[in-house]
This record gives C-alpha cells, sequence and structure tokens, in this order.
C-alpha cells in the first residue's frame, strides 16, 4: 500500500512539473518587438473544399480563402489591440484584409480569447469552453504562436 502511495506522489509530482509552462518564450520588455511581417505557407488538407491547414491564419481564426495568403502583417497598436494585414483572395483578384484583435499582453505572450466560456454546476454538470491564441518570441527571436482549444 504504502508503495502505491509513493508511485501516485511521484508520478503527480512529475506531472505538476511538466505542464502548462510557456517554456520556449522569452520575456517581452516592449510589445512593439513583435512587429512585422511573417511568411507562411500553407498545406492543402482537402484540396477539393479548399481546405488548408498549418497556416498562420488558421490559428487566428480567419476562415476566408488563404490559397493567396503567404504573409501576415502584424502591428500592435499599444498593449492591448493588434492589428493584422493579409492578402485574401475575393473575386478573381487579390485584396488585403485587416482585422483588429483585442488581447491582453503578459509577461512572456500577448493572449486573445475568442471563446471563453465556463458552465458549472456542482457534481451535476460542467463545461468549459476555451479558444485562445498566444503570441510571443522564442530564444531564436523567431515569432511562437501557441493555440489552446478545448
Amino acid at each position: 500500500m504504502r508503495k502505491i502511495k509513493n508511485i501516485l506522489f511521484y508520478s503527480i509530482l512529475v506531472s505538476f512539473l511538466y505542464s502548462c509552462k510557456v517554456s520556449e518564450m522569452v520575456k517581452i520588455d516592449d510589445i512593439s518587438m513583435l512587429n512585422g511581417r511573417y511568411y507562411t505557407k500553407s498545406i492543402p488538407h482537402k484540396e477539393q473544399q479548399g481546405e488548408y491547414q498549418n497556416h498562420l491564419l488558421r490559428l487566428l481564426n480567419v476562415i476566408e480563402d488563404i490559397r493567396s495568403s503567404y504573409y501576415i502583417d502584424i502591428d500592435f497598436q499599444n498593449n492591448e489591440n493588434l492589428k493584422i494585414s493579409y492578402p485574401i483572395y475575393k473575386n478573381d483578384t487579390t485584396l488585403v484584409e485587416t482585422r483588429h484583435l483585442q488581447g491582453k499582453k503578459r509577461r512572456k505572450y500577448w493572449e486573445v480569447y475568442f471563446e471563453n466560456e465556463s458552465v458549472n454546476i456542482p457534481f451535476i454538470y460542467g463545461r468549459v469552453i476555451k479558444d485562445r491564441v498566444r503570441i510571443g518570441k522564442n530564444t531564436k527571436n523567431q515569432l511562437l504562436m501557441e493555440k489552446f482549444t478545448n
């Protein structure tokens, strides 16, 4: 019995050491250090339906036709407002689309919630829906975006 308790204790301890941390991101002193043009590419997932995955804009919940989007301009207005611009293909022409997102600057990243819902009735029902993105820089000064959904 004691051996089982020790194994359980150490497994819980190890899981706390390796869960839910932002280890790759470095501290951001000025949010404008994230401003710039970032190049991206998409990988066809279901070409018949025009679905593309692994694209920077999909992380930001952009649902337009992004086949022509090979870059994204990120411009932080302040610690709470982000402006993104990207090319899209509409009516046989390429246009530059602009979106504004509101979020919050944290110590190591900037975070935006697209959906944050929590419904709890203790012991009967519980549901948590979160859809968020964290934007930061890693130790190699590269853009790092983390998408969290459940």
